[in-house]
Order: C-alpha cells, then sequence, then structure tokens
C-alpha cells in the first residue's frame, strides 16, 4: 500500500509540472492530498512537505529560465510571460504574511543583501542596451535598514572582445550606488525617498584600485510632492498612502500621516514574494517585476 501511495503522489508531481497543474492553488493541493493518502500515521504525507517541494522547484524552473536570458535584458515576450507566469505561481504560495515586521530590527525578513535574478522594470531593462558597459551584478542592498543601496556593477563593453587570456589583465570595473531610505507604508508596501548617488572605480586594468578618500557622488534634490506626483506618476490616491484595493485586508495604522504624504518619495514597491533566500517585488513606477536572491555580499571586483 505504501509503495502505491509513493507512487501516486510521484505521478501527481509529475503531471502536474508537465500539464500546468502547479498552478493550483495550494489549499487545493492540500485537499487532493489529503483526501487521495488517507488518514494512518504510516500513510500520511505532509503537505508542507509537498508545498515545499513545490516552492523548491517552482524556484528551480525560474531561476534557470532567468539564466536563460540574462536576468531579462535579452528575453523575448513569451520568455517574459514564462517567468512571469512562474513568479505568479511563486507568489500565490507566499510565506511571509507581513515583509514589513520588526522592520528596523536585525530580526526584519528583508535585512539581507539580495542579488538580481530577473527584472522586466524599463527603468533597468535600458541599462542592458547601452552601447558602453556590460552589466555585471546587480543588488538590493538592505543590510542597513531603513538604508537601502541599489548596486549596479559595469565594465566597459569594449574590452569584452578582448581574448580570454587577456581578460583577466585588462579587467576594468566601476560600481554604481544609489542610496535610498526605506519607510513601511503597509504589511508587504514599502516606499522608498532617493538620497544619494555615487560611483566607486573598483579596478583598472586588471589592478586593484585603492579607496578613494572621499566619495565620488552627488546628494539627490528633495522635489515638492507635486513635483514628486508628477515625476514618478502617480496619482493623487495613492500619493504617500496605501492604496486599500492593493491588499485583501490591511489595519488601519498602516496609513501615513501627512507629513508623511508631504515629504516622502512616492516611489515604492510591493513585497510579492518572501522567504529566507528568494525575493519577488513589484515596482510602482514605471512598473515591472524584480527577483532576487539572497547572498552573503557584495561580490568582489
Amino acid at each position: 500500500m505504501k509503495r502505491i501511495v509513493a507512487f501516486a503522489i510521484l505521478l501527481m508531481i509529475d503531471v502536474s509540472s508537465s500539464f500546468g497543474m502547479m498552478k493550483m492553488s495550494g489549499k487545493l493541493r492540500e485537499v487532493v492530498l489529503a483526501s487521495s493518502i488517507g488518514s494512518s500515521e504510516d500513510e500520511v504525507v505532509s503537505v508542507d512537505v509537498v508545498k515545499e517541494d513545490d516552492i523548491e522547484n517552482l524556484k528551480r524552473e525560474i531561476l534557470a529560465l532567468c539564466a536563460s536570458c540574462d536576468r531579462g535584458f535579452g528575453a523575448s515576450g513569451e520568455d517574459r510571460d514564462q517567468i512571469e507566469l512562474l513568479l505568479s505561481d511563486l507568489s500565490a504560495m507566499n510565506p511571509t504574511a507581513s515583509a514589513t515586521n520588526d522592520f528596523l530590527t536585525t530580526d526584519s525578513p528583508l535585512r539581507k543583501c539580495w542579488r538580481l535574478v530577473y527584472t522586466s522594470a524599463s527603468d533597468v531593462s535600458v541599462l542592458g542596451a547601452n552601447p558602453v558597459f556590460t552589466l555585471g551584478g546587480i543588488y538590493q542592498d538592505a543590510r542597513m535598514l531603513p538604508t537601502v543601496i541599489n548596486v549596479i556593477d559595469a565594465r566597459p563593453k569594449i574590452l569584452a572582445l578582448a581574448p580570454t587570456q587577456f581578460a583577466a589583465s585588462i579587467d576594468t570595473l566601476s560600481r554604481q550606488k544609489v542610496f535610498t531610505t526605506a519607510k513601511a507604508r503597509g504589511p508587504n508596501r514599502i516606499g522608498l525617498a532617493f538620497d544619494r548617488v555615487e560611483i566607486e572605480p573598483k579596478t583598472f586594468f586588471g589592478r586593484d584600485l585603492p579607496r578613494l578618500p572621499f566619495a565620488l557622488g552627488i546628494d539627490l534634490p528633495k522635489f515638492p510632492a507635486e513635483a514628486q506626483k508628477q515625476l514618478f506618476d502617480v496619482a493623487n490616491s495613492i500619493f504617500g498612502q496605501i492604496a486599500p484595493d492593493s491588499f485583501t485586508s490591511f489595519d488601519s495604522d498602516w496609513t501615513t500621516t501627512d507629513e508623511d504624504s508631504d515629504s516622502g518619495n512616492p516611489a515604492y514597491f510591493d513585497v510579492n514574494y518572501l522567504d529566507e533566500d528568494f525575493l519577488v517585488i513589484q515596482q510602482a513606477s514605471p512598473g515591472g517585476v524584480f527577483a532576487a536572491v539572497a547572498v552573503d555580499q557584495l561580490s568582489p571586483p
């Protein structure tokens, strides 16, 4: 009997991955499994384990597709549809009810360094089309919340044409950083205020460059509220506050004050999925999805 049950479970998983049954909701899968397997202790398979397997299988499939299209920079329309359908399926199994819990403490689930594996956001995707630089690692470093640093490593594109045996000796890399201040605006919504832009030369023709005694950067101006709304194309109804239809439910304590609305930047993102090593967010303006994996640190030059 045990072998029959095990075979049936394996068959269900195989069929689901082949014919799209993975899109079935987690709750429905649990009901199907519970009703199919029976109730004796030696024959019941933990639905939590099955759900975790579904999640891990989805993440592996997503990572493989993202790698094949260079994080979305080389994605076709069909690639994007396939990846974002999988991301939607994954988000339906989000294990984190509130991504902003313990937001300013060391226990925050977001307090990590996240490396981009996919994006459909036009403001980032366009960087891959520039004729001057080849993009390296792209990160969202949230290890020092509420400061979040967006990091992009770039190399001169012309150097990629050099023979591989000379690659290390001519490697030239610069690191761009955009410093932002994050603020929880809801259980899964995070507002961003852009503070500063810096550039840091890391290597030049194979040689590590010493750290400069000063930062090469500029502080970004703080625009008035009306200018921000025009700049980020955010409607009055959601400027500086939570759009009620964005959540199935929310606590009134999450609504922001007039001071937040006047001084806070209307740029924000919603967390669609978050676990210990994978993050999916939806950018408000100009739109687009980001998927990232947790890493220990920024890649060394």
